[in-house]
């Protein structure tokens, strides 16, 4: 698995962010240099749009990828009815509409939804999920969603194990008031399960969702002004190419999208990189390295570009498209035999479910991540009068495993001396130990092991509230089962 830059994280393409970084040689509006805009040319900024016009029903899906026309059919933005809304606490993060949750199997659904924005706020993570912001001052993952369904367990997005989301992403420029679809993958109720309410921290919380199939629309919005159209997939050697268009109906066009995506060590080598391709129960396939990437800007109002993009894949028979910032395309018939896809681009995923202070993260291995603000009072290692519940959801949770050899280790947040927070996480884990030994009973291997502020779940900066939620998440104590 390649390594992550900090600013952000998913997806594949082929585009040059010379638009969108400015890192690529060429005019100011991300064009090589040299070349015409569509102004000049009669809206193509290639010298073959009028042959591919005339000689086809459909320009687009004639044209080489690279190559700009005018807006066709089928390129409207669109959104679908939402089923309801919720104002954010902080007026800066706007107001969401929930468009559905949707089933993508019986342990995954995905939420989708449209924010809307009177003006760019000056932080990322107001709509990241507690704890977990991993982006930037530019941009962050929109993670902030969870769901129940009667019970007392909370369903929780999905993460990888680097701690990543399968999610949309948020960069923060544009213009104006503006709207971008959001979605979030998330862990899912039980089959037969109707209905959910939907939980979005700093938000609130919409009520009696339905759960239904995800809808089998080709073309969906994307970023703030654009319309991403599917016009085929292909797998081809353990990946799947994507052939699809990028449209402006409505302008400005967003300079920046997928700027600040979840991207890999090779980022900045100057491709667009915007889609994933999600198999059911099975890793999710995401940026695929390609050399020969098309380059140029994103389209100007009133123009589209036709692109290839080059995903890992993940081995099903049907996908679900993720664009970074649009909502999911499914429905696309894809050619070719499926292959397993394997290499830097194809990530699992782990379930997580959250009941009692006790998190289950499911995946190869399993995690039970116990919240010390339940078990123990500030600075102490006497269990509280609370933490019952929550030792005896983690023993559910660990008799109903193969293993029977587990670790308990104990970890605290930065404030405190080193030594000081040694010997607190020391006697935190060995104290749950022991109520899990008198609990689980004979059978079992229970080590322990200790780690202070050395091992952090997430870096403890950004604004007073994103330090808190750190803090909160580094107090842990953790049970993995081998």
């Amino acid at each position: 698995m390649s390594a992550r830059t900090h600013s952000a994280r998913v997806l594949s393409a082929a585009v040059c962010l010379a638009l969108l970084l400015g890192n690529c040689s060429g005019d100011a509006d991300g064009r090589p240099e040299g070349e015409p805009t569509p102004a000049e040319t009669g809206g193509s900024s290639t010298t073959d749009q009028e042959t591919a016009a005339e000689t086809a029903d459909d320009p687009g899906a004639a044209a080489e990828p690279g190559t700009y026309l005018p807006l066709q059919e089928g390129m409207e933005r669109e959104w679908p009815e939402p089923v309801g809304s919720v104002e954010a606490e902080n007026p800066d993060a706007g107001e969401l509409a929930v468009l559905g949750v949707h089933r993508l199997d019986e342990e995954h659904a995905v939420v989708t939804g449209r924010l809307t924005l009177e003006e760019f706020p000056d932080r990322s993570s107001l709509w990241t999920e507690p704890g977990h912001f991993q982006g930037g001052v530019r941009g962050s993952e929109f993670s902030a969603v969870s769901l129940t369904a009667g019970d007392d367990t909370t369903y929780l997005p999905v993460r990888d194990d680097e701690g990543w989301c399968l999610c949309s992403t948020l960069n923060l420029q544009s213009e104006g008031e503006t709207d971008t679809p959001v979605w979030t993958v998330v862990t899912a109720p039980p089959e037969g399960t109707s209905e959910v309410d939907v939980h979005v921290a700093g938000f609130g919380t919409l009520e009696d969702v339905p759960i239904t199939d995800l809808p089998t629309d080709q073309s969906v919005p994307l970023g703030w002004a654009e319309t991403l159209l599917v016009r085929s997939a292909e797998r081809e050697n353990g990946a799947v190419r994507v052939r699809l268009a990028i449209g402006n109906p409505t302008g400005p066009h967003t300079r920046n999208l997928d700027r600040y995506q979840f991207g890999r060590d090779w980022f900045t080598d100057g491709c667009f990189q915007g889609l994933a391709a999600w198999g059911s129960q099975a890793p999710t396939g995401h940026a695929a390295e390609e050399p020969d990437c098309q380059r140029g800007a994103l389209p100007e109002e009133g123009e589209q570009v036709e692109l290839e993009v080059l995903a890992g894949d993940p081995g099903t028979e049907e996908i679900v498209l993720l664009p970074t910032t649009g909502l999911p395309v499914s429905g696309i018939p894809v050619t070719g035999e499926a292959q397993e896809g394997e290499g830097p681009e194809v990530y699992p995923y782990r379930t997580r479910t959250e009941s009692a202070g006790a998190e289950v993260s499911r995946g190869e291995s399993l995690t039970v991540t116990l919240d010390t603000e339940v078990l123990f009072d500030p600075d102490e290692s006497e269990l509280t009068a609370e933490a019952d519940a929550t030792l005896d959801e983690a023993v559910e949770t660990l008799e109903g495993q193969d293993g029977r050899t587990i670790t308990v280790a104990g970890h605290t947040d930065t404030q405190g001396g080193d030594e000081y927070n040694l010997n607190l996480s020391r006697d935190r884990a060995e104290t749950v130990a022991e109520a899990l030994e008198s609990r689980l009973g004979e059978g079992w291997t229970i080590e322990t092991e200790w780690h202070g502020e050395t091992q952090l779940a997430i870096p403890e900066r950004g604004s007073e509230e994103e330090i808190e939620a750190a803090r909160a998440r580094n107090r842990r104590v953790e049970i993995t089962v081998e």
